[in-house]
This record gives C-alpha cells, sequence and structure tokens, in this order.
C-alpha cells in the first residue's frame, strides 16, 4: 500500500469509515504483529501488543494532524505499548521463566542452513536480542520496518543524533560477533558492512516469518474500541490538579537536589536523580509507570535533568491521607527559561476531596519558606485569587506559573511554565507532542 493510498484511508476513516479501518488493518496486521514478537520475543505477548496498538489507533485516529505520517504514528503506539508490556513482564516474571517462555515464542528457524550458515544466524540473532531495549528496537525499525533514522527519531521520541548513536552501538555488537566468527581483523569486518547489514534484515524477517496475526484479532479490536468508548462517555469528567508540577518547578529551580513542597490539600517531595535522557528507563522502574516523554519539544525546550518523588492528598490539618502516589519529573530548558513536566499514578487532590480540572491556567504564584508570615497584602491577594500562596522554598519569590494538565490512561500530567509567557494554544500543542509520543 502506498504512502498516498494510506492517507487516503486515514482521511476516511477520520470522517467515520469503518470499512477504511479495515483496509488498514489489513495492510499493517502482519508487520505489527511481526514487528511486536521481535521486541517482546513471544508470540501470544505480540499479539496482545498489536491488537492494543490498533484500538488505539481506531479510537485516537482524529488525534493524527498529517495522514501522510500515519505509518510512524502507528509505530510509535506499537513501540510504547510493546515497551510497556514487556516492561510489565519482566516485573511479574522471573528472568529465568521470561527467557524459558521467550525460545518457545520464538522457536529456531535456522535448523535448515548448513551448520556453519546455522551458527552463524543463530549467534547474531542472540547478539540482537541480547541488547538493551531501545538499542534493539532502534536496530528493528531501521532493518525490518525500513525507517529512516529521522522517522525513527519521530516514533521513538529521541534526537537523530540519539538514533545514530544506538544504531551504532547495536551494529557495534553485531560486529564483534561477525569479527569472531569471520576470524577476521577490523579492517576486514568494515569491508563486508553491507554483507552484515544484510544477514540483520534477514536473520528478523526469518525469525518471525511463521509469525502471524490472530484470525479472530480484527473483530476484538473492534468489540474492545466500541467497550472503551461506552466507557468514556459514562465516565467522562475534569481530573488534573494545576498545582502539582508548580510544586515539582520549585525543586529544580533550588541548588538542592530535594525538595519537599505543600499546598493546601497537597504535599509533593521530589528528589533530582536523572542527569541524562538516558536514565529515563530507570526512573521509569523506580516509579513503576511508563511515563511518555521527549526530549526535545519543537518549539526548543530541551530536556536536562530529571527526579522521582512522591505525593500524598492532604486533609484540612496537613496530614497526609491515604498511600503516597509515585511521581516523576521531567526538567526542559530554552533561553534560560525553565519548563517542568510531571506525572504521577494517581490523584491527590481527589483524595483530599477538592475539585479539580483539566487543560490551561495562569496563575501568579508566591513561594514563601516554612513559618512566614503573611503580610495584610498576601491576604488580601490570596482571597481575590490574584495569588497563590506556596510553602517550603528557602526564600521569598514571586513567579507566573502557567499550567496545563490532562490525563493519559492511568496518569495525570501537569505541564509547567515559569515565567514563559506560552500561552494556552503553545501548551496545548506540547502537550500533544508528549501525548502523542
Amino acid at each position: 500500500m502506498t504512502i498516498e493510498e494510506t492517507a487516503a484511508l486515514v482521511r476516511q476513516m477520520q470522517a467515520g469509515n469503518t470499512d477504511a479501518f479495515d483496509e488498514i488493518f489489513a495492510a499493517y496486521e502482519q508487520k505489527a504483529v511481526r514487528t511486536a514478537a521481535l521486541i517482546c520475543g513471544e508470540v501470544p505477548l505480540a499479539e496482545d501488543i498489536a491488537q492494543e496498538t490498533f484500538v488505539t489507533c481506531l479510537l485516537q485516529i482524529e488525534k493524527l494532524q498529517n495522514p501522510y505520517c500515519f505509518s510512524a504514528w502507528f509505530f510509535k503506539i506499537l513501540i510504547r505499548c510493546a515497551w510497556k508490556q514487556t516492561k510489565k513482564k519482566q516485573k511479574l516474571m522471573p528472568a529465568e521463566e521470561i527467557l524459558a517462555e521467550g525460545a518457545q515464542g520464538l522457536p529456531p528457524v535456522f535448523d535448515s542452513y548448513p551448520s556453519e550458515q546455522r551458527a552463524m544466524y543463530e549467534k547474531l540473532y542472540a547478539a540482537i536480542d541480547s541488547l538493551g531495549q531501545k538499542q534493539r528496537t532502534t536496530l528493528i525499525l531501521y532493518y525490518f520496518n525500513d525507517f529512516s533514522i529521522k522517522e525513527i527519531a519521530q516514533i521513538t521520541s529521541s534526537l537523530e543524533a540519539t538514533v545514530k548513536s544506538r544504531l551504532f552501538a547495536a551494529k557495534a555488537v553485531c560486529g564483534r560477533l561477525w569479527r569472531r566468527n569471520t576470524h577476521s581483523g577490523r579492517g576486514n569486518w568494515f569491508m563486508k558492512r553491507d554483507e552484515l547489514d544484510a544477514m540483520i534484515q534477514h536473520a528478523m524477517e526469518k525469525q518471525t516469518e511463521h509469525v502471524d496475526a490472530n484470525p479472530m484479532m480484527l473483530e476484538r479490536i473492534k468489540r474492545e474500541a466500541a467497550s472503551r468508548e461506552r466507557k468514556e462517555r459514562i465516565s467522562m469528567k475534569l481530573f488534573t490538579p494545576k498545582r502539582i508540577a508548580v510544586a515539582a518547578i520549585v525543586c529544580f529551580a533550588s541548588v538542592t537536589c530535594y525538595a519537599a513542597v505543600h499546598f493546601s490539600g497537597v504535599e509533593s517531595r521530589t528528589t533530582i536523580d536523572v542527569t541524562s535522557y538516558a536514565q529515563l528507563e530507570k526512573a521509569e522502574e523506580k516509579v513503576g509507570f511508563d511515563m511518555k516523554t521527549v526530549e526535545a519539544f519543537t518549539n526548543g525546550f530541551t530536556f536536562v535533568n530529571g527526579g522521582t518523588g512522591e505525593m500524598y492528598g492532604q486533609d484540612e490539618n496537613g496530614n497526609n491521607i491515604g498511600d503516597p502516589y509515585a511521581l516523576m519529573t521531567l526538567s526542559y530548558e530554552k533561553e534560560g527559561k525553565t519548563l517542568v513536566v510531571t506525572a504521577q499514578d494517581g490523584d491527590p487532590y481527589a483524595d483530599a476531596g477538592q475539585e479539580v480540572s483539566e487543560g490551561y491556567s495562569s496563575h501568579l504564584y508566591k513561594f514563601v519558606p516554612e513559618g512566614y508570615e503573611l503580610t495584610a497584602e498576601d491576604k488580601e491577594r490570596e482571597m481575590s485569587g490574584e495569588l497563590i500562596i506556596s510553602y517550603g522554598t528557602d526564600e521569598v519569590m514571586e513567579s507566573v506559573m502557567e499550567v496545563y494538565s490532562w490525563k493519559d490512561g492511568d496518569l495525570f500530567y501537569s505541564m509547567t511554565a515559569d515565567n514563559c509567557d506560552l500561552g494556552e494554544e503553545a501548551m496545548a500543542q506540547m502537550a500533544q507532542e508528549m501525548q502523542n509520543a
């Protein structure tokens, strides 16, 4: 199916033509399941990943602004789902069980090859399988799906330089294998690089040639999508706290690596423990959920550091309510301006009995140390709604905070800009970039 044909079907889907989705499914089902199988290592889980990807595609197709970018958009959804499901499985099963089940899920396929060639391909695929998740995914997207560096950067929400680095590192592992098995030196390996590229592609295609989608998948996708649409209509509500990311931005604006900040109804504790974008995977393991992230926004804000922590709802006496919610924060900068995005796996404001809402807001905040005595002017401005007081900083400071909040799945997101003068439209676009990640 050509890009033009795909784009035409996407426009039909966005116009409500369900038959167009059937054609999209027929064109993508095999590649989707096989790509998922290469990432997760077993067929049943790959089918679940592909099915979830198609369900999301069907429900969110209206969000795709450029129909010509459908393929990259689709595989971005699939990759995120595959990473999430694989990580969830690793937490639930011991490593030896995962390896054993993976071996059953993708059985040996090189038995018919001559012994020397069979050994080569088996070791090559073992090397591919040994790669870290993001390096292996990059290799799969490049060789198996034939995506360009630029497209892979879009799919994985990474910089092109990061994609090149992952690809180079992954090929280096395969290159070392090649040299060991051909008994040739470094120079000889570089002469045969094209042949190695062909072998990597062939190994992936051969490993998945018998992996196909369940015949009932299309029916299951439509049934699940219809069920979720009904639930969404029934449970539509407003949600995310506006002040959560504001608490986090105080931490990132301070010189310490830890900060505890509280507002009426919520307390936040954050530790800056992520110093590079590559460390986010470990941070996600620490908080227990996968946060949708981008390394850089299209308007120039670029990742600087991040942190993990927790949030509590509080009663009127300042006592914590229930268990804490895990919190993850990302800090971005552009021309000296700071922007922080947070995600947490629960709503502490709901625990505190406060009404919260999604979308955009802009407020003047005054951050003060513990024990600070409000002036008469402070009290008057706070009562009028002109000023919001927050305790927990080392010194008194005022700042205009723009907040954009939304919910994605089970996670509550807030994006806060500190004196950036972005406006609602710009922040909505940035939030959309994260939702598409």
